[in-house]
């Protein structure tokens, strides 16, 4: 048996209580899922540490961005891949390839600047 506060009067109850002593309300006990929203928000840097926070949020933006950046390569790739499958007009084809060699090229420009900084 523990003790748990009411949602109502905040008033101590017994978890095993059919309703709380203080106020009647039959449900006084908090929903487990704001229970545990509550628990994490307010004891959060036991969880998850500040650094390791930040760190987990700075990645998930960057992954956003760089798939976000990179739609238009991934749909070129796709029509690249399903030419022979499906017929489409020449454009989507030729939009295709030049989308592809943009990408590529890039790409490759940075690769060249990073092997540049490193070395």
């Amino acid at each position: 048996m523990s003790i748990t506060e009411c949602i109502e009067c905040n008033g101590k109850v017994s978890t095993t209580a059919k309703a709380c002593p203080h106020c009647g309300a039959e449900d006084y006990k908090e929903n487990a899922y704001f229970s545990f929203v509550y628990n994490v928000v307010e004891n959060g840097s036991k969880y998850f540490p500040a650094p390791m926070m930040g760190v987990i949020g700075y990645t998930m933006i960057v992954a956003y961005i760089w798939v976000l950046l990179n739609i238009p390569f991934i749909v070129a790739v796709a029509v690249e891949f399903t030419k022979e499958a499906v017929a489409l007009p020449n454009v989507i084809y030729k939009w295709s390839s030049w989308v592809i060699d943009i990408y590529v090229d890039f790409y490759i420009a940075i690769y060249d600047l990073l092997l540049k900084m490193l070395f």
